[in-house]
């Protein structure tokens, strides 16, 4: 009996019903003369609600046969296609080497175009490092030394060692290293 009274007091009363058991039924005395006239708001209002009901089912049907129409023209399209594989010899078809070729091919043309990326950034680098002000070169007193080679000895002569010489030349600086594929000088 417990589980009756917990269901009866879980289950939601709906606020448009009017209580039975209560005496009178809230009905006034002109309603109690002809009880049915006490029904025909709801019964109004229920003719609504099943027109709705009606134009929202055709509308349904509408769109039930628009499906159905659009699914059997697809599945003939596919039909269509199927019967095209069975009859038509695709020479040019992809095969599993060529999926892995492409994979393949894909895997270089990215590393070939994260070299050209990085090698684009070390040209920038070094542009920007060319392009600022250049640092002016001290003067040095120090003479610049160049080392050379004696000339040929005479035939039927000792042969002389050979010295470095100096030469000094001011107002030089040293030339620019060249720049290697590296980005280092």
């Amino acid at each position: 009996m417990s589980v009756q009274r917990s269901r009866r007091a879980s289950r939601p009363t709906t606020p448009l019903r009017r209580s039975v058991s209560r005496p009178g039924n809230g009905l006034s005395a002109s309603q109690t003369a002809f009880p049915l006239e006490a029904l025909i708001p709801a019964f109004s209002e229920l003719s609504d609600s099943l027109t709705d009901l009606d134009t929202n089912f055709q509308y349904l049907e509408i769109m039930h046969e628009n499906l159905s129409r659009f699914s059997e023209s697809f599945a003939a399209f596919l039909y269509g296609l199927e019967l095209n594989a069975w009859c038509v010899d695709f020479q040019e078809a992809p095969t599993l080497d060529s999926f892995e070729r492409f994979t393949e091919h894909q895997m270089l043309f990215n590393q070939a175009e994260n070299e050209v990326k990085v090698q684009e950034a070390q040209d920038e680098v070094i542009q920007e490092s060319l392009d600022k002000e250049p640092v002016p070169v001290k003067k040095s007193t120090k003479p610049v030394t160049r080392r050379t080679q004696p000339p040929a000895p005479k035939t039927g002569t000792k042969p002389a060692t050979a010295r470095p010489t100096t030469t000094t030349r001011p107002g030089t600086r040293p030339a620019r290293l060249p720049v290697t594929s590296s980005g280092f000088r």
